[in-house]
This record gives structure tokens, C-alpha cells and sequence, in this order.
């Protein structure tokens, strides 16, 4: 029968010591639960249950010790249901292991360092539901979506940064209600659903298509993005060092903005104008309304 399996710390940091958890080291099926029973950070024998795959792992609010550390995360092979994370502690590292099955990883809380959480999955992916916190995806980490991030309370809630050597499967969507996501990674299949928060998109990344309803989005990359409907919100070219936009849309509510300085920035087949929407532009230079 499955167990739960709660960690105590009760001798050391081992996850290989029985000692250290409320009846044996966990099992396939198992459950796994941090709280405030947990006396002591993980640090030895990391990868202990890296072929194991339980039910659930639950961190809650009252766990504020670490779990791992660079170079020596908590492997699991996967989690059939999900990761539920909330922990306070300064430091959480995760990989999951499998190269078929899927993690779902949800979290509504965090440590208050700006990576207090860091998740790391080989081919099978994990999807990634953020309410609250601060959240590093590992380099070569491979992610499934839809994304969702949200704010449970303010702009500030969550903080999401990926790497350039991240991948993310394809067609990809980020669906973003709050919250600050920086990546530097992205594809011509990724699509934005902006309608609160800031994203900001850094390095050679590219985009398929930006959904403003609301938020906006930096573009700083230099790769290139196929579509932008200004329904509302901003899409910021301003910082970016040049790049080629497809189509382009805008609204009475929404900003497009193409003013880098650099006259370098080309929209393909020009900005289809729904009413006066906001269409910034370098002095001096005309561009044509499709």
C-alpha cells in the first residue's frame, strides 16, 4: 500500500536514511510531504529516488529548510500527480528525471531570494502553473505548455526567468495574468497571451505571435516575431538591436512600439490600424499602414 511519507531530518540530511523520514525512505506510489517536521536541510544522497516516481510531493508554507543545491537537486524519476510547491526555505533545486513522462508543478509561494525555487526536467517535460514566487528554470530544462502565470496578489508575485538553453515544446503558449517572466529562450511557435504583467524576451530568442490584452512585453531579442495584435497593453521594441515583425495589428487601447533608434526594426507587411491605437516610431522615419 502507498504511504505517506513525511521528512523529519530526525538524524542528518541524508534521503537515504529511513531515520529521516516518518516511517521509510520513500517508494513509487508513495506521497511526499515538507512541513514544519522537517528539522534539517537535504544535502547527501540526492539522488537516492531518482527512479522513483510518487504520487504527490507537497511543500508547504511552514517547510523553511533547503532542499538540494546547485549541481545536487532532489531527483525523482517523475510525479504521477503533481509537485504543489509553497516552501519558504532560501533554496529548493528539482529534476525530474524521465524522458517520456510529465510533471505538473504548481506554486503559490516561494523563498523571498529571487530563485528561491529551481526546476529541472530531461524530455519529458513538466507544465508549469505559477500563482506566487520566484522561479528559475535550470539550463537545458525541457518545458511543456501551456505556461500559466499569474499574481495571486501584486505585479510582484511571481518571477519566472528561463535560460536560453531551455526548450519548450512546439506549438508553445506562455498565458500570463501577472508576474515578471524574463526568457531568453523562445521559438517561432511561441505565442504570448499577455493580460497583465511584464515579460521581457532578451538574447537571439524569437516569438511566433504576441496577444496583447493587457501587459507588456520587452522586446529586447533580436529574433524575430511572426505576428503582434495590440488589442491592448504594449509590445516594446524599443530595446531591441533589430528584428523583423510580420504582421501587425493594433486597436485604440493597445502600443506598438518600434522606436529603437536604429531605423531597424521592419514590419513585413506593415501595421493594420483598428482606430487610433498608439504606434510609436522613430523621428523622421514613414512607415506605411498596411
Amino acid at each position: 500500500m502507498p504511504s505517506v511519507c513525511v521528512w523529519t531530518g530526525a538524524t542528518d540530511g541524508d534521503v537515504n536514511n529511513a531515520g529521516n523520514w516518518s516511517g521509510a525512505v520513500p517508494i513509487t506510489g508513495d506521497d511526499i510531504i515538507f512541513d514544519s517536521r522537517g528539522t534539517k536541510d537535504l544535502d547527501t544522497n540526492m539522488n537516492a529516488l531518482a527512479a522513483v516516481h510518487p504520487a504527490n510531493v507537497r511543500v508547504a508554507e511552514s517547510f523553511v529548510k533547503k532542499i538540494g543545491a546547485s549541481g545536487s537537486p532532489l531527483e525523482l524519476d517523475y510525479i504521477t500527480e503533481e509537485l504543489a510547491y509553497a516552501g519558504l526555505g532560501d533554496e529548493a533545486w528539482f529534476e525530474f528525471k524521465s524522458g517520456v513522462n510529465v510533471t505538473r508543478v504548481i506554486v503559490t509561494n516561494s523563498g523571498s531570494g529571487l530563485n528561491a525555487l529551481h526546476l529541472d526536467s530531461h524530455e519529458g517535460g513538466m507544465r508549469l502553473n505559477a500563482l506566487r514566487g520566484k522561479i528559475q528554470i535550470v539550463a537545458g530544462a525541457t518545458i511543456l505548455t501551456p505556461i500559466l502565470v499569474g499574481q495571486i496578489s501584486s505585479i510582484n508575485d511571481v518571477n519566472l526567468t528561463i535560460p536560453a538553453s531551455v526548450s519548450f515544446d512546439a506549438p508553445s503558449e506562455i498565458i500570463q495574468t501577472g508576474g515578471t517572466i524574463t526568457s531568453a529562450s523562445g521559438n517561432n511557435t511561441l505565442k504570448l497571451r499577455s493580460i497583465a504583467g511584464t515579460m521581457t524576451l532578451t538574447g537571439t530568442a524569437l516569438m511566433g505571435e504576441f496577444d496583447g490584452h493587457g501587459g507588456t512585453l520587452n522586446y529586447q531579442a533580436s529574433g524575430n516575431i511572426g505576428k503582434v495584435y495590440g488589442y491592448a497593453g504594449k509590445f516594446d521594441a524599443s530595446g531591441s538591436p533589430g528584428m523583423t515583425i510580420t504582421d501587425a495589428e493594433l486597436w485604440a487601447l493597445g502600443t506598438i512600439n518600434i522606436a529603437n533608434g536604429l531605423w531597424n526594426i521592419a514590419v513585413t507587411n506593415g501595421v493594420v490600424m483598428h482606430g487610433n491605437g498608439n504606434l510609436i516610431i522613430d523621428p523622421g522615419r514613414v512607415l506605411t499602414p498596411a
